[in-house]
């Protein structure tokens, strides 16, 4: 019979069987097989059409000879092995689709030789380990995305091959990442995820200063799943990780400031003077406080003041910490320069108890985590009407 022939719950064929299927017309699927002997690969690999075989984990090499023959496409998406004769015999059959996500090792040589697939993606997410070899090797891949998810480890080595990788790098397993790597991948050309580190230095953001500004393809963890994996508060957010920046990063940018208005100017509309001055100060109040280490001082809460309410949207969400007489200066310009206009410092943490008092005294509303504060200043803003089912 014609068409396809789909078979879930066979998991062992007998030899008999297999040289019956491989004359069978069709797309054959057979998901539930586990076991292939070398006589029904030779069987199988005299089929035509669509061959599955996802079921299976491990293949001799000699059964991946027989199936190198097969004619037409070749799924095998459960192999955790794989050997450099199996590799060497499946990778000369062009129409063979190997899913190598479920592998558990791979050698020098089976990655010298997978650098060399004409495919658009690597997922090797199954991978526990790699070699500073393999990864020289699977870096001159010319496909779109490596996928190494698995990986716990990376040396600096290794990080500094996989940043010549044409694509985008997936190490989303990694927790730790020393700064040498750190500042190998922030050359990456491609997207890159980061988003499984727990630990994360202000010298490693440093690295990835421009990466942040240019808004590239780059996912960090964000404030709440890194509270939720340390069990307590972190200074870093997605949408903000310029506040743990290293400041002789952002200090150099901001001195260099006014060439990069010139490039804003010369990017948007020369005739709405407003929105060119309102995107030009908001860009310097984001340089200014990422500066500053996320502290708002006098002068940017007066940038801040001086913004139209427009240019004004989560700003203040870069802000860890409120000097003295910033806090004084939001207090008194309430109902002036601020427009009564409610206030949220999501990522607050650091706030004296004279700061505390001037925002005690704001005349609009307040949005601020108390939980992150010091007791002192937390217990003084509970006098703020804002907070008044907090008291």
């Amino acid at each position: 019979m014609d068409g396809e022939l789909r078979q879930f719950g066979l998991a062992t064929l007998s030899d008999a069987a297999a040289e019956g299927l491989s004359k069978h017309q069709g797309p054959l699927k057979l998901p539930g097989l586990t076991e292939l002997s070398d006589a029904v690969a030779q069987s199988l690999g005299r089929h035509t059409g669509t061959l599955e075989l996802d079921g299976l984990t491990s293949l001799s090499d000699a059964a991946a000879q027989s199936l190198s023959k097969h004619s037409g496409p070749l799924k095998l998406g459960g192999l955790t092995e794989l050997s450099d004769q199996l590799l060497e015999s499946l990778s000369g059959n062009p129409e063979v689709q190997l899913e190598l996500g479920n592998l558990k090792s791979l050698s020098d040589t089976s990655a010298e030789r997978l650098s060399r697939e004409q495919s658009s993606r690597l997922n090797l997410k199954g991978l526990t380990s790699l070699s500073d070899a393999a990864a020289e090797s699977l870096s001159k891949h010319e496909g779109e995305e490596l996928i190494l998810d698995g990986l716990s480890i990376l040396s600096d080595q290794a990080a500094e091959s996989l940043s010549q990788y044409q694509g985008r790098v997936s190490l989303a397993g990694l927790t730790n990442l020393s700064d040498a790597a750190a500042e190998s991948l922030s050359k990456c050309q491609g997207g890159l995820d980061l988003s499984g580190l727990t630990t994360i230095s202000e010298t490693l953001l440093g690295h990835f200063v421009w990466r942040i500004l240019e808004d590239a393809d780059l996912r960090l963890p964000s404030l709440s799943e890194l509270s939720k994996r340390r069990g307590q508060g972190c200074e870093i957010s997605q949408r903000a990780t310029i506040l743990a920046a290293r400041r002789e990063a952002w200090a150099e940018l901001h001195k260099n400031l006014e060439s990069v208005m010139d490039a804003l100017v010369d990017a948007h509309d020369e005739t709405n003077p407003a929105r060119i001055s309102g995107s030009l100060y908001r860009y310097e109040f984001v340089c200014g406080i990422a500066a500053r280490g996320g502290v708002l001082t006098y002068d940017l809460a007066e940038t801040f003041g001086n913004l139209d309410w427009d240019y004004r949207e989560d700003l203040l969400d870069l802000c860890v910490a409120i000097e003295d007489n910033a806090a004084d200066y939001l207090r008194d310009e309430c109902d002036c320069d601020l427009g009564e206009m409610d206030l949220s410092f999501p990522n607050l943490t650091t706030l004296s108890d004279a700061a505390a008092e001037s925002l005690a005294a704001y005349e609009a509303g307040l949005e601020i985590d108390l939980n992150n504060l010091p007791e002192s200043a937390a217990a003084i803003l509970r006098q703020h009407p804002s907070f008044a089912d907090e008291g």
